[in-house]
């Protein structure tokens, strides 16, 4: 109840008995009976009669009532029209995301962030890392979700989103016949294996403009790997079919996998190296203060933090 004089007479009419509304109130019966005279004086009508100990509404009670309703939806109508006009007044927001991790998140958040703040412009923008890093430099983002590659300068503050790392992703017929694959292997469950014995492999990598490459080209380099050849594609997607088809290995973020049906001709390993942490960030330049953009963080902090329960279970 907005007003403390309806919360009472509500409770009145509830209990059909000052004694009993009083008490759930928690004042006193006199004060109660006191208001409600000072009530129907103001009102100059008579809002209850008493029939077999208990108050029953009269004619002029009941339209009371309706009085109450109405003024109450006014009240939630107010509230409302006052939220639309804050919305109205944020700044226009955009996020961006790699398509990959867009896959996963973007119609989530699009739908989640739209349904909560419905009178905000929302933009996400989908790019390879290195170019959304940019962008949010120049002030054209305001979030980014992204990893620590691409903002290694610039002051920004960052809240980690989920824990993620790269997987070494084989097809069968590359398993070495000394490696025992458990009918459990997948990218929540992988093998640990020194990346050494896959020396000479071809090697299925991303893109020269992509995080990712980059990532893989230390990891060759760390490992002195003589790769027989280079397979390079900027889709996710493209390089696990590669590999689920045979034509080689590579690197793949195990939330790669999340949305992945056909696995049936992968073997999953782990390497036990910082290199493989691959683990997301939400990046901006300022503190979210504007209830639209501590929504934004709170709505991708949720669908993170399910995606993270999902691979565990």
């Amino acid at each position: 109840m907005s007003n403390k004089k309806f919360e009472y007479f509500m409770t009145i009419v509830e209990e059909k008995s000052i004694s009993k509304a009083a008490a759930k109130l928690y004042i006193s019966q006199p004060s109660l009976s006191k208001f409600l005279i000072k009530l129907e004086g103001e009102l100059g009508v008579t809002l209850f009669t008493r029939t077999s100990n208990l108050l029953s509404l009269t004619p002029a009670g009941e339209i009371y009532i309706r009085y109450i309703e109405d003024v109450e939806m006014l009240a939630k109508k107010l509230q409302t029209t006052f939220a639309k006009l804050q919305d109205n007044s944020a700044e226009p927001m955009k996020l961006g995301i790699a398509p990959w991790n867009g896959s996963l998140l973007s119609a989530k958040i699009m739908s989640q962030f739209t349904s909560s703040f419905p009178y905000v412009k929302f933009e996400i923008v989908e790019d390879h890392g290195l170019i959304l890093a940019k962008l949010l430099r120049t002030n054209k983002l305001d979030f980014l979700i992204g990893y620590k590659e691409a903002l290694l300068t610039g002051d920004f503050l960052s809240t980690p989103l989920l824990s993620d790392k790269l997987l070494l992703v084989i097809p069968k017929n590359y398993t070495p016949s000394t490696i025992h694959i458990p009918k459990n292997n997948s990218f929540t469950n992988p093998i640990h294996t020194d990346i050494g014995i896959f020396n000479h492999c071809k090697i299925i990598t991303a893109k020269k403009n992509q995080l990712l490459y980059i990532r893989i080209n230390n990891l060759i380099d760390k490992y002195n790997l003589s790769p027989s050849s280079l397979i390079e594609s900027s889709n996710m997607a493209t390089r696990i079919r590669l590999v689920n088809s045979g034509q080689g290995i590579t690197f793949i973020p195990a939330a790669a996998f999340y949305n992945e049906l056909n696995m049936d001709n992968l073997v999953f390993f782990d390497i036990d190296d910082v290199l493989c942490d691959w683990t997301w960030f939400l990046f901006y330049k300022k503190q979210p203060t504007s209830p639209p953009a501590k929504g934004l963080l709170a709505i991708i902090q949720k669908l993170c933090f399910e995606l993270n329960f999902t691979k565990q279970n």
